[in-house]
């Protein structure tokens, strides 16, 4: 798992400097194991999508429209957050990012890999942990795997049903409306 205690010291003391959120530690803290060809994520991180449908990659249009809902504290967090990771980037030795400048771009895709694939346990955003395993399970509305016990840097999966050789294994969707789906993640729900 990646998780605030996997962060390297420099982004973790950069983002509190700058008062920035768990999440944009964290998401701060991929963009520099994305540039680093020793991470233990290096492998997780090919299989990770280049881009993302989420609200930071709507066009001004579409943030327009969900400015005018209910979501429009996504919006406004959300992109917080890469103006904050910005700011504690900047100010960070540039020989950690191995010599390329660090790119809103960067940012804005390790943003949207936490938004979209960090698993919060406690119910805070400090818990918030990337699981890269949690990337072979589906999603379904029934679930045939669940979470069970964390421990410190682990959590533990196990089948609500009988699971057949070749089944697929899916967890499910959080609850909430298409509209907060389509903010957040891109999609709907059927």
């Amino acid at each position: 798992v990646f998780s605030l205690k996997s962060v390297h010291s420099a982004v973790v003391e950069a983002s509190r400097r700058h008062s920035c959120d768990a999440h944009a530690i964290l998401s701060l803290g991929l963009a520099l194991e994305r540039v680093n060809p020793n991470s233990v994520l290096a492998d997780w991180i090919k299989l990770l999508p280049l881009t993302f449908a989420n609200v930071l990659w709507f066009s001004d249009r579409q943030l327009t429209l969900v400015q005018r809902t209910f979501f429009s504290y996504i919006v406004q967090n959300w992109f917080e957050d890469l103006d904050c990771m910005g700011r504690a980037a900047k100010e960070m030795n540039p020989n950690l990012w191995r010599g390329r400048p660090v790119t809103k771009e960067d940012l804005r895709w390790a943003l949207s890999v936490v938004k979209t694939r960090g698993f919060a346990f406690e119910g805070t955003r400090e818990s918030t942990m990337l699981i890269p395993l949690a990337d072979f399970l589906n999603h379904n509305m029934v679930a045939s795997v669940r979470t069970a016990t964390l421990a410190e840097d682990a959590l533990r999966f196990v089948a609500t049903k009988d699971v057949m050789p070749g089944d697929e294994l899916c967890i499910d969707y959080a609850q909430a409306s298409n509209l907060e789906f389509l903010v957040r993640y891109g999609f709907r729900v059927e």
